[in-house]
């Protein structure tokens, strides 16, 4: 799954659509995109996270002193799994 804030601006709906189309053409397979309004941070749940959802901030992830810019991105392993942060 692809998660985004429910209050997601046109640049983070794009990019969740970016790589919906890449990930399907490098795997076969296509990710759901759904907003952090219907998902809960389950520890058995395997997301990408898409800017500054609740799941991001359940997870205690600090990206306020980052200077990640327009197109940076942190990949975190929380809880032993592998959830994903692209911060637009």
């Amino acid at each position: 799954k692809i998660v985004i804030p429910q209050n997601a601006n046109e640049q983070v709906s794009f990019a969740a659509q970016e790589l919906v189309y890449f990930f399907k053409l490098s795997t076969g397979f296509t990710l759901n995109v759904v907003t952090d309004a219907v998902i809960n941070n389950d520890l058995n749940s395997k997301y990408l996270s898409i800017d500054r959802t609740k799941l991001l901030k359940e997870a205690k992830v600090d990206t306020e002193d980052l200077n990640l810019g327009e197109s940076g991105f942190i990949i975190n392993s929380l809880f032993g799994k592998h959830n994903f942060t692209i911060n637009c």
